[in-house]
């Protein structure tokens, strides 16, 4: 009876190592000389119960690791990378960390995920607008993961990524933890400008002075036949009409009307998505503000106020035109799927599949910009156009957004979108038929 009862708990306690031990990347020799100078690997904290980070990756096209070391101490050990990085790429780094296995009489007490990126200006000063911070704390999950990245702008100096898992527990006696984490301090290869504050975008068509009025963003207005409305949304998301204070902001929900004019607010950790008429979708990221030109629905425009806008356009401009304006400069969209940017005067295009059109303000040329391209805009113009790095990018992006932009990307690839398939589709059953009518005929 003893033996059967041993037993069923090795089994269980292999299995339980089976499911919760992940895959690891390749190990790194903590105490090889000189320090070898990855992007990507895992290693292992030995002091009690290695606790492991499972994987790490340093990504940006633009990103050039010259320098390694190791920071150790009891319980924790800390891989230090340093490099530099080029303006207008996308800076991006993802860990995996998974705890140890517990022993006699230890208590496990959660694990925790602290990551952020930093980036700082000529001055040493830290550019708040671009600071994110993920942190996840006291979680029985075995293994947490996450990513930070930004695309980076011209008057960046330092980018500074870290991340860190900890597994924490308890014994009778005593209270303890172990760290695992990486550390990544990236100079500019090029001497960065100054930074530019970002001028306050009006539509295109100013919208007439209004007195505020409490009822306008009443559910009793919603027209289910609107040009445009919330097709989602989460955290906290702020309405206002043009030309109110802040104060007049209003937390919207799924039936809050939208009107020509509307200003919307995503505040951190919130997004929302504008679903239009014709199918077109926006997905609006944390921090960003836009504004709704729409009076004229074959004349739509999005003012890019401040954050980062996805955008997967259908039919709109089949019958009219959108354009997104940014501090910039302005695109022009022709059924396509991209994303605009917005960030301390700097304005960004990335384009996944299709052509868009972007129109500096300050009298350049028009360019266009094909898929799998982006370019940076800033006041003192357009910047040269360069390839996006379309797989980081597509990892910044929710699951359910990623799939439609990935769908899309392929049918541009195939040249055959959905309707297209259907129509060859009912071409070829209508040929067979035909076929078969004939042959019976002839019989």
């Amino acid at each position: 009876m003893k033996k059967n009862i041993i037993l069923k708990i090795l089994i269980t306690c292999i299995m339980m190592f089976w499911f919760v031990t992940p895959v690891m990347a390749s190990p790194i020799d903590k105490y090889a000389e000189p320090v070898p100078i990855l992007s990507s690997g895992s290693f292992v904290c030995e002091t009690w119960i290695d606790t492991t980070l499972d994987s790490f990756n340093v990504g940006g096209a633009g990103v050039n690791l010259t320098g390694a070391d190791w920071s150790f101490s009891q319980g924790f050990v800390q891989y230090n990378l340093t490099g530099t990085f080029m303006q207008g790429f996308t800076i991006s780094l993802d860990i995996s960390g998974t705890m140890g296995a517990m022993g006699y009489k230890m208590e496990h007490t959660g694990n925790d995920l602290y990551m952020y990126m930093k980036c700082y200006d000529v001055h040493g000063n830290e550019l708040e607008d671009l600071t994110q911070v993920i942190q996840i704390d006291d979680s029985m999950s075995a293994t947490l993961s996450d990513t930070v990245s930004v695309q980076v702008p011209n008057y960046v100096k330092e980018v500074e990524l870290y991340g860190a898992f900890t597994c924490s527990w308890t014994t009778p006696a005593s209270r303890a933890s172990e760290m695992v984490g990486v550390k990544v301090v990236l100079e500019s290869e090029s001497e960065p400008v100054e930074q530019v504050a970002s001028p306050v975008i009006t539509p295109s068509e100013p919208v007439p002075e209004l007195e505020y009025d409490p009822d306008w963003f009443s559910p009793e207005n919603y027209d289910e036949n609107s040009i445009v409305r919330f097709g989602d949304l989460h955290g906290e998301v702020l309405v206002k009409r043009y030309g109110e204070d802040d104060d007049a902001y209003v937390f919207a929900s799924l039936d809050t009307p939208l009107h020509h004019g509307d200003v919307i607010k995503t505040l951190p950790r919130s997004g929302a998505i504008l679903s239009f008429s014709d199918m077109s979708s926006f997905v609006m990221k944390e921090d960003t503000i836009i504004v709704l030109d729409i009076k004229n629905e074959r004349e739509s425009k999005i003012g890019l106020v401040a954050g980062n806008i996805w955008i997967n356009l259908k039919k709109m401009v089949e019958d009219g035109s959108m354009e997104v304006e940014m501090s910039q400069a302005v695109a022009g969209i022709k059924g396509t799927t991209f994303i605009c940017e917005e960030k301390g005067g700097v304005s960004t295009l990335k384009v996944f599949e299709g052509t868009v059109e972007l129109t500096p303000k300050n009298g350049d040329a028009m360019v266009k910009v094909n898929g799998g391209e982006m370019i940076v805009a800033s006041y003192e113009g357009l910047g040269k156009l360069a390839k996006l790095d379309v797989e980081s990018e597509l990892q910044t992006l929710d699951k359910n957004t990623r799939k439609i932009t990935e769908e899309r990307m392929a049918e541009s690839k195939s040249g055959l979108g959905i309707g297209s398939i259907i129509l060859i589709m009912t071409a070829l059953v209508l040929t067979v038929g035909v076929a078969i009518f004939i042959l019976k005929k002839k019989r």
